[in-house]
């Protein structure tokens, strides 16, 4: 009879590990795009993950050189041990083939971009940058995803200078990445201006934010008014930072007036920042469906915190926040806006009677103040995710050239780009 064979011990261990950072990994994403994180928050939660790592790699470490079948990726949980297991390889085709099974999840690309980020030094980036034509597209996209974790990504600017023979590539990622690895680069518009003339939306994202407020603005304000409801959020916020007050109001109008969806347009108020909009935001407060959007846009164009400053009420007695123990409820999304307070229509009324006047219709806000560099730098410190995406923005539109700060980092690295903006 055939004899066995017996895995090493190690196994289940480094399993436990890897299905504690799958889970950690899932959340982070997650996190990361919340109304309701904060950057301490994010902090906290990556040292967690960062100790989940760490105990991963020590666990993998006595399974170098076994069988690689002992930990295929045929599963999430191994998905995740087999990309850490390859932090050494400097070939993206392993990488790929290890990470299928993560590649297959709804958010692939962002997981392994996240595992990326804490699992690669810099260099190890690097070097996966100068071949990402021998990779496939998603885990290009992964690797420039991952980019926004590091220091300076120099070789990004190169290899968009070299050209790609995949356009979904540079519209996935290639955009944003960048607008912020390149943002000093003297090439850097040109190449962003040639990408947005052939690929999507990112692309021109990207060129608006080095400062194009010609071509690429236009293409822009295109986008963002034939594609609502399902508008980027980021491309949204760009477009009405870079343009007029006049030019947003009408945007503005253009969504409301298509009604698919409530969200782009409470987005759409809040980022374009005018106390015009106030008195609206208030009424929809009363609606308990649209309650919560519209706390947000007060808070994004005020900068209260409502729950800090006791403005905020219960949630409705029946209010059940994502998907629910019903077998038979076929809606499973989650919570988009789960966190955030539930808003005090009556309250901030009266708030708003007593401070109206520090908030001149016609002159934009962002947080409580216009925006300037200096205030944006203290929101990436002190504000939530979707408030501190917005500060990176701004910062890129009030001073071009700016690299686009990746709010989406490992937090000890965030904070180390953070002090060096003060000085």
């Amino acid at each position: 009879m055939a004899a066995h064979r017996i895995a090493p011990p190690v196994v289940p261990i480094v399993r436990s590990h890897a299905d504690d950072v799958s889970v950690l990994v899932t959340r982070r994403i997650g996190a990361v795009r919340s109304p309701a994180f904060s950057f301490t928050a994010i902090e906290r939660f990556d040292e967690l993950l960062d100790a989940h790592v760490d105990g991963l790699r020590e666990a993998r470490a006595p399974m170098q050189g076994a069988n690689q079948n002992d930990l295929s990726g045929t599963d999430f949980d191994g998905a995740i041990a087999d990309a850490l297991a390859s932090t050494e390889d400097g070939d993206l085709s392993v990488l790929g083939r290890r990470a299928a099974a993560l590649l297959r999840t709804g958010d692939g690309v962002d997981l392994l971009a996240t595992l990326l980020m804490f699992t690669r030094t810099p260099e190890q980036l690097e070097r996966h940058l100068a071949s990402l034509d021998q990779a496939s597209p998603a885990v290009a996209c992964a690797v420039l995803g991952a980019c926004r974790g590091i220091d300076e990504p120099r070789a990004a600017s190169g290899f968009l200078a070299g050209g790609t023979t995949d356009r979904r590539l540079v519209g996935a990622r290639l955009g944003l990445a960048l607008a912020w690895a390149s943002g000093n680069s003297s090439d850097a518009m040109d190449i962003a201006r040639t990408a947005a003339s052939n690929v999507q939306t990112p692309a021109r994202v990207a060129a608006v934010l080095l400062g194009d407020r010609a071509d690429a603005l236009a293409d822009l304000e295109r986008d963002c008014s034939e594609q609502a409801p399902g508008v980027d959020e980021r491309a949204l916020g760009v477009w009405l930072a870079a343009s007029g007050r006049d030019s947003g109001i009408r945007l503005v109008e253009t969504i409301a007036a298509r009604g698919e969806s409530k969200r782009p347009l409470f987005r759409a108020v809040s980022l374009l920042g005018d106390s015009f909009y106030i008195a609206w935001l208030v009424k929809q407060m009363a609606d308990d469906k649209l309650a919560r959007l519209a706390g947000e846009s007060f808070s994004m164009i005020t900068g209260l915190d409502l729950a800090y400053l006791d403005l905020d009420r219960k949630p409705p007695e029946d209010f059940e926040s994502g998907p629910n123990d019903d077998p038979d409820d076929e809606n499973v999304d989650m919570d988009p806006d789960e966190g955030l307070p539930w808003p005090d229509s009556e309250k901030i009324a009266a708030w708003w009677k007593e401070n109206e006047s520090r908030f001149p219709a016609g002159q934009r806000f962002f947080m409580g103040q216009p925006p300037s560099m200096a205030h944006c730098l203290q929101v990436l410190k002190t504000g939530y995710q979707r408030q501190r995406v917005a500060a990176a923005i701004w910062r890129c539109i009030l001073k071009p050239g700016t690299p686009l700060f990746p709010t989406d980092a490992p937090a000890w690295r965030q904070k180390r780009w953070l002090a060096s903006l003060d000085e």
